[in-house]
């Protein structure tokens, strides 16, 4: 499917959507909505899962914590809190305390020696002391300095990961859930080792227990964190899935083309997918309030994208012989999984 039929078809499920909740009675548009529950989870590994307890604080200092499952997975509840969060694990019985952040909330977010790292390059400065003075220093830390320096890392590390299988140039080890199974990015952590003295201000890195030459300028002009080239010929099921008005809609179609950073999402949703939105006797506006992406996978089958639409739709105008005049919440996930390389 070309893009500009992607973008209809999008744009007819929505629709189809707010059409279906004129037809049951809105009565003043309650659906949806993002509310103020939502949860973290992922995985604390250093290859081996952490024994440990997950701690997790937010912009206004409020603390909570859960322990790390056997297999290193973990989920907490962010509840009542307000991103951005600072998270860190800390091993039962002593060792190094690993560290993490996320941006908000409902995304996958890893604690491992890898996060660590990125996180000490962008702060460049005592993680510990900034986890107990979270609250007042939320500043510090966000997506675009920590990704800035995942893409030193994937850099230095490219070789390493390319034995394991991963591919350096768009890896996201921050973001991309993973099993803690030996292999993929899982089989890069066994192999490594990182020493990071907070108060010192060094480093170390160890591949299989030596020295890595590490190069601090390296060239990172081939890495794009989050990105990944869509196969030619991969099948992808589109699954569109809506509440309004507590009325539950989901439809699915198959796709050969679908965004793979938040930015194409955005325009997707923003330029093309409301540039479409019309219905005939009905004026239609449209206000999104909030975007959210996110990919479990790295492109391969089984890999899916998840994009999160929050907004208002405001609805004017005669339809079947009845005056409307409504808003109506819209609160629509779109995902899409990676179901087979060669179409049927």
């Amino acid at each position: 499917m070309n893009a500009q039929r992607l973008i209809s078809r999008l744009s007819v499920l929505i629709l189809s959507l707010v059409t279906a909740a004129l037809l049951a009675g809105c009565g003043g548009g309650d659906g949806g909505g993002g509310g103020v529950g939502g949860s973290l989870g992922g995985t604390a590994a250093t290859g081996a899962p952490v024994d440990g307890i997950v701690y997790v604080t937010d912009s206004n200092g409020i603390e909570v914590n859960v322990p790390v499952e056997t297999d290193g997975s973990f989920s907490v509840s962010v509840e009542g809190m307000t991103p951005p969060y600072l998270l860190r694990v800390v091993p039962n019985g002593g060792g190094d305390v690993l560290y993490s952040f996320a941006s908000e909330k409902n995304i996958t977010v890893n604690i491992t020696p890898l996060t660590t790292l990125a996180l000490y390059l962008a702060h460049n400065g005592d993680l510990d002391v900034l986890y107990a003075a979270w609250s007042a220093n939320v500043d510090a830390l966000d997506d675009g300095l920590i990704e800035a320096q995942q893409e030193i890392i994937n850099a230095n590390l490219a070789t390493l990961f390319d034995d394991y299988t991963v591919d350096a140039t768009f890896y996201d080890f921050m973001n991309v859930a993973f099993n803690t199974d030996g292999t993929g990015i899982d089989g890069v952590l066994d192999t490594l080792d990182i020493s990071i003295d907070f108060n010192g201000g060094n480093t170390t890195v160890l591949v299989d227990g030596a020295p890595l030459a590490w190069v601090p300028n390296i060239d990172t002009s081939g890495v794009n964190i989050g990105d990944f080239a869509i196969a030619e010929g991969s099948t992808w099921l589109l699954t569109v899935s809506d509440s309004i008005n507590n009325i539950q809609f989901s439809e699915q179609a198959l796709l050969s083309s679908v965004p793979n950073d938040l930015e194409q999402f955005e325009a997707l949703s923003q330029n093309d997918i409301m540039a479409e939105f019309q219905f005939e006797g009905l004026e239609i506006s449209v206000n999104i309030t909030n975007l959210t992406y996110g990919v479990t996978g790295s492109g391969e089958v089984g890999t899916v994208i998840s994009g999160n639409l929050v907004g208002t739709v405001r609805i004017n105008g005669e339809f079947d012989g009845q005056i409307i005049n409504e808003t109506v919440n819209l609160n629509t996930v779109f995902e899409w999984e990676r179901i087979d390389s060669v179409p049927a």
